[in-house]
């Protein structure tokens, strides 16, 4: 079970971090990051897996474009936003601002082809 693998290897690289730190080991900031890297690799499979899966269910549900945009934009919330936190967390807050700025504008990217859409429906309404 990959949630297993997760599991403990999450738990063995912080263990292996705690002892580090306490050897005095200087460079437990970037051993965390390779780290996260590490046990984030055991989750791509899964999360291509999940993105195929809501994919097929917003098929078959027959979700509208704008529910697809709303899921790609919670996956693109959550991605930058732990990517946000994870720098945060190691001491790199300019580096966390800017994952959020750019997860943001991300997000606007996404979302402006929708307001065109919304203003050209406004202005066909006027008319």
């Amino acid at each position: 079970m990959i949630i297993l693998k997760v599991c403990a290897a999450g738990v063995t690289l912080a263990v292996l971090a705690f002892l580090l730190s306490e050897l005095g080991f200087g460079g437990k900031k970037i051993f965390t990051v390779l780290s996260i890297v590490a046990v984030l690799s055991f989750l791509t499979e899964g999360l291509s897996s999940i993105v195929g899966e809501v994919g097929a269910i917003a098929e078959l549900g027959g979700a509208s474009e704008a529910a697809r945009c709303a899921m790609k934009i919670l996956f693109l919330g959550y991605v930058f936003g732990i990517s946000s936190e994870v720098c945060s967390e190691l001491g790199e807050g300019g580096i966390a601002r800017v994952m959020t700025l750019v997860g943001k504008t991300e997000i606007i990217l996404i979302v402006l082809p929708y307001i065109r859409d919304i203003i050209d429906l406004g202005v066909s309404l006027i008319k």
